[in-house]
């Protein structure tokens, strides 16, 4: 495992992805749950929104680490 150096000193866990991924528990657990009726046979749609650097491209990433931990072809 790496680390990044936060600003104040200090370091933060990191994964391949990027630092351990903190918030957005709500909206993880829903992506997350869409993954798995998607994998029980019920396709599935999701469209992440919002305002520029508030971590939609971390979320998708996250989201896309996890698939690939449980098996799923992300590209």
């Amino acid at each position: 495992m790496t680390t990044l150096a936060p600003r104040g000193g200090g370091s933060l866990p990191t994964t391949p992805s990027g630092p351990i991924f903190v918030g957005r528990e709500k909206e993880l657990e829903l992506l997350e749950a869409l993954l798995a009726q998607a994998r029980d046979g019920t396709g599935r749609l999701a469209l992440v929104t919002g305002e520029p650097g508030i971590g939609k491209s971390r979320l998708a990433d996250e989201v896309a680490r996890r698939a690939e931990l449980q098996g799923w072809a992300v590209a």
